[in-house]
């Protein structure tokens, strides 16, 4: 099994699939400033996430240009450690990549990425007209997790 994720200190969008079937998909929220609380309830549904479906593997989408905030990189940090320990081989990839794997350039807008991934993948339809109505970053990581648990697997 594969996991999609993307991340952020706020929300962390996640996608879970074998080789050619989305097995369920969504955002957890952990709202609140940053803290070691916080942080320990994003790693501890991550955990979970992997002991439910048994992943074998991590793909995790970050930004082209890496947050400088204390948080992230904690997040980062810990997410290393995590995988490491449990034996989950975890990798990394940026926007730009996702971009250029879905939409063959790297110079398009998040919206036109959500467009691409929503047609490869229809699971996603019933969210992508919400997107289109509520542009939020709730639907955006949930899109950018889809296309990274399948990034390298659907040309």
């Amino acid at each position: 099994m594969r996991l999609g994720l993307c991340i952020g200190t706020k929300y962390m969008g996640y996608a879970v699939a074998d080789t050619a079937e989305l097995l369920d998909w969504g955002v957890k929220a952990a709202g609140g400033k940053w803290n070691s609380k916080k942080l320990q309830k994003m790693v501890t549904t991550l955990q979970a996430i992997v002991y439910t479906y048994h992943v074998k593997e991590v793909i995790i989408k970050i930004p082209d240009v890496l947050p400088a905030s204390k948080g992230f990189m904690q997040l980062v940090g810990a997410m290393n450690v995590l995988f490491e320990g449990m034996g989950v081989q975890a990798r990394y990839i940026r926007l730009s990549d996702l971009k250029l794997h879905y939409c063959n350039r790297v110079d398009v807008n998040k919206e036109c990425l959500f467009a691409a991934i929503a047609t490869k993948h229809p699971e996603l339809a019933l969210v992508y007209p919400k997107q289109l109505i509520t542009d939020t970053l709730y639907y955006n990581k949930i899109a950018e997790a889809v296309g990274a648990v399948f990034y390298e697997i659907h040309p």
